[in-house]
């Protein structure tokens, strides 16, 4: 082979590793991002079970005292 031919040869490689390993840890940290975002969503999903859980809960409450409040303004309004 040639020198220039042997240098080219050198050069490609050098790329070629060099675009390897940063695919590589590319990929890795891709990998490690998506399980991140795989626990925030799940960190979410869980938040929002637990404030729909609480909403329900003050509504079951809040609708007896409503209706309460409704049934003794009715009362009063008979009586008077």
């Amino acid at each position: 082979m040639d020198t220039a031919t042997q240098v080219i040869m050198l050069i490609l490689a050098v790329t070629l590793a060099l675009f390897l390993t940063l695919s590589i840890v590319l990929i890795v940290k891709l990998i490690k991002l998506s399980n991140e975002i795989a626990e925030v969503a799940t960190s979410v999903k869980n938040t929002a079970f637990s404030i729909e859980s609480a909403a329900k809960s003050v509504e079951q409450v809040a609708n007896p005292q409503g209706v309460l409040k409704v049934l003794a303004g009715l009362l009063s309004k008979a009586k008077k």
